[in-house]
């Protein structure tokens, strides 16, 4: 989680790149997850590669999606927050994340 939405001056969230899981811890999770799922050994690697890869694309269409709905939101929410401002973080997230890993 790269948001922090507990500030109470505006935009009312903030954005911190140090809780973003390293690709080392997020393979490290992948890892203990497929091992749970006991698969036989000569299946755990695709397996740990195919799930590496399609969670950094899922992170891409969630930084997306939050982008897109921070948009919509700034026209029609009545509450007082920095949505405009929160699209904004949502896609400088995506396209950072989408050329740090060549996507």
């Amino acid at each position: 989680m790269q948001f922090d939405f507990g500030t109470s001056d505006f935009p009312y969230f903030s954005r911190d790149r140090s809780f973003i899981p390293s690709e080392e811890d997020r393979r490290e999770m992948i890892l203990r997850y497929v091992r749970r799922l006991d698969l036989p050994v000569a299946h755990q690697k695709v397996t740990e590669e195919k799930i590496m890869e399609y969670s950094e694309k899922f992170m891409l269409a969630a930084h997306f999606l939050h982008g897109c709905w921070g948009i919509v939101q700034a026209d029609v929410s009545e509450l007082q927050f920095g949505y405009l401002e929160y699209a904004l973080a949502c896609f400088q997230a995506y396209f950072e994340h989408k050329i740090l890993n060549n996507l």
